[in-house]
């Protein structure tokens, strides 16, 4: 009996061994989960990208899609069971056993049990335990940290998509202009080609204008290269796939400009600033550690109940036996070493250096406040100077072509002015959504960055 038995453990455990041992084609893997994500982009794509998306829309998706931000859900999932887990320390804790033993053939002349069966339930529950309080509250404090920690990776989130929606929006734009100014280039060099085969124009004077039209179709290569290069980082921003088709609506929501100054906006975020909370509540971990750390100068208490069934199968006949026990049990260190006192000191020594954290935490929100307040005024003033450059350009060089045609200025002179004139529209453009950038900049330093629902 006893060699069949070992026979079956030992083909038991080769099986197990077999079966444990995982084995993987990386080509075929690499194949396979490349075909599998890209499908999964794909229906994402069919998806989400049917037609134009504003603003608010390409932020719930990236909301919805992105890494960043579904790998801090699964970190405020991870902490809510570390606190579950942990709490679990406070319940009783309940086990069972069960087992048989079988003897073989006793020797001649002597009387043994052929059987020995046992089965036993214990159950065990802290009753004073001050570590394990210490304990969930600390992973309590922890939880409630990782969603504020959530909820300040979505304004981040919420900002990055913004600044890649208006980059891309005004790179669109800017390849408008430049589509604008290479057809108006090449009419004018059409004009030029005309005025020379009748002798009006200088050699030099068709040479540039050849060289401004290359150098727009250049400027609109360029740019158009530019486009795809945006639209990949605002849609990896996205969580989707960078070479799928994006088209935005050019439909941009008001900004909501911070009421106050710069000091009242300062103020605004030392109140509200999501770093100062998750600091704040770090503040409040340190000092659950020192308390931890003094607990484990302190006795513990618990309670014990077991019950146990044997049965012993002697000449084919069982003897029962049953066995109760219940009681207290206690412990207390009294010296291990200055351990816990070293401990002690480490909390409240981490707990310091979470309060300078926070002081230092506390000076950078003023000083980027300080600095994204400049930034956005820096942006608001230069926007409004491109567009009045811009609007006196377009008069200047209106004035300049319809003097030209008159032959009342030189046509190097135009063509001075039309180049002013493109430089003034690219840079209006770019000055208009920078200013919108550098506010969006600003509401997230005051940690006013808000959401769409």
């Amino acid at each position: 009996m006893f060699q069949k038995l070992l026979r079956l453990s030992l083909c038991a455990i080769t099986m197990l061994s077999i079966t444990g041992c995982a084995s993987i084609d990386p080509a075929k893997e690499r194949r396979e989960q490349t075909q599998s994500f890209t499908n999964h982009l794909s229906n994402l794509e069919q998806q989400l990208l049917k037609e134009p998306l504003t603003l608010d829309a390409c932020v719930l998706i990236a909301m919805t899609n992105s890494y960043t931000l579904r790998k801090s859900d699964l970190d405020q999932k991870l902490a809510r069971l570390n606190r579950d887990t942990t709490f679990s320390a406070f319940l009783p804790e309940v086990k069972t056993s069960a087992g048989m033993v079988s003897f073989g053939p006793p020797p001649n002349d002597l009387t043994l049990a052929d059987q020995f069966n046992a089965q036993a339930i214990n159950v065990s529950m802290p009753l004073f335990a001050p570590t394990t309080w210490f304990l969930f509250g600390a992973a309590q404090d922890g939880y409630i940290s990782s969603k504020l920690v959530s909820a300040y990776t979505r304004q981040n989130l919420s900002l990055q998509v913004s600044v890649n929606v208006y980059k891309l929006l005004a790179q669109t734009e800017l390849v408008h202009a430049l589509e604008s100014q290479l057809a108006a280039a090449i009419a004018l060099t059409n004009r030029i080609e005309g005025l020379s085969r009748e002798g009006f124009v200088r050699p030099w004077e068709k040479e540039r204008a050849n060289l401004l039209v290359l150098s727009h179709q250049n400027d609109l290569d360029m740019a158009k290269r530019k486009i795809a290069t945006v639209r990949a980082e605002l849609l990896q921003s996205m969580g989707l796939s960078p070479l799928a088709p994006l088209t935005l609506s050019s439909d941009l929501p008001a900004q909501k400009i911070p009421q106050g100054d710069c000091e009242a906006r300062v103020l605004k975020a030392l109140e509200i600033h999501p770093e100062l909370a998750i600091a704040d509540r770090m503040i409040v971990m340190r000092e659950n550690q020192v308390r931890l750390a003094f607990a484990r100068f302190l006795p513990v208490v618990g309670g014990v109940a077991e019950y146990d069934w044997v049965s012993i199968d002697s000449l084919n006949q069982f003897v029962p036996t049953q066995l109760w026990l219940a009681g207290f049990s206690a412990s207390w260190t009294i010296f291990k070493g200055f351990e816990n006192v070293n401990k002690l000191r480490m909390a409240k020594t981490t707990k310091a250096i979470s309060e300078l954290e926070r002081e230092r935490t506390f000076l950078s929100v003023i000083v980027r406040v300080v600095a994204a307040d400049a930034a956005w005024h820096d942006a608001a003033e230069a926007s409004q100077l491109a567009e009045a450059a811009f609007s006196v350009s377009q008069n200047k060089l209106a004035d300049y072509e319809a003097r030209l045609k008159e032959g009342l200025v030189p046509l190097s002179d135009a063509l001075d002015v039309r180049a002013e004139m493109d430089t003034a529209q690219i840079r209006f453009v770019q000055a208009s959504y920078l200013e919108r950038i550098a506010l969006s900049n600003l509401e997230l330093a005051m940690g006013l960055t808000a959401l769409p629902e």
